[in-house]
């Protein structure tokens, strides 16, 4: 079954409450895998699920600057490089991007 991606990319709104972010529905859900993805200090530290529970608090505390972003799997196609890794397929991020410190 080929993956259609008419109409708009999906989006959701998220929100910061201390270090707990929370997202609204997604808007034109695909249906693929929807995840957090946290980086501190500009380097990805962390993914979680997103899709199960609107909510998420990242449990590091580690000193410094994080960010959040909502990210939904493209599937364009099967194609992967030489390292196992996709080469058309990846995330994209479909919310905006939240930011703390600690």
């Amino acid at each position: 079954m080929e993956q259609k991606f008419d109409g708009p990319t999906p989006h959701a709104e998220i929100r910061l409450d201390g270090r707990r972010v929370t997202r609204t529905d997604v808007a034109n859900d695909w249906g693929m895998m929807l995840r957090w993805a946290v980086s501190r200090d500009g380097k990805a530290v962390a993914t979680a699920p997103a899709r199960a529970d609107a909510t998420y608090e990242h449990p590091d505390k580690t000193p410094g600057t994080y960010e959040i972003v909502l990210q939904t799997w493209k599937y364009v196609n099967y194609a992967k490089g030489a390292d196992g890794e996709f080469t058309a397929s990846k995330f994209i991020e479909i919310s905006n991007k939240v930011t703390y410190k600690i």
